[in-house]
């Protein structure tokens, strides 16, 4: 059985019962949480060193297939890009990239913020 694991540095807002998910990655997302039995979690402000430090806790127990993961906009501070923003970027890209392969992860994709 697939299952759609989420993991973001958004999460939507608790729905009501009986009221549509706002915003429009919670859009996009609800049917496919739905079809493949899945659930969205994260931590507002996320970045990549966040994660990174986590990441075998957070995807080892669901033995993921293919994990994606988006950052970019909170690792800069919402500052200019200096050389130091995106060598500490890819640093922590490299960590959460290493730690997938300790998860054992087989596929690890990104997505450019």
């Amino acid at each position: 059985m697939s299952r759609l694991i989420v993991v973001s540095n958004r999460v939507r807002a608790p729905e009501k019962k009986g009221e549509a998910p706002a915003g429009g990655l919670a859009v996009a997302l609800s049917a496919a949480l739905r079809e493949y039995s899945g659930f969205w979690f994260g931590w507002s402000g996320e970045t990549a060193s966040g994660f990174a430090n986590r990441a075998i806790n957070d995807l080892a127990p669901f033995k993921p297939t293919v994990a994606t993961t988006c950052y970019g906009m909170n690792d800069g501070q919402y500052h200019p890009f200096t050389d130091t923003i995106g060598n500490n970027y890819e640093n922590n890209m490299r960590k959460v990239t290493a730690a997938a392969a300790v998860a054992k992860s087989p596929t690890l994709r990104f997505s450019l913020a």
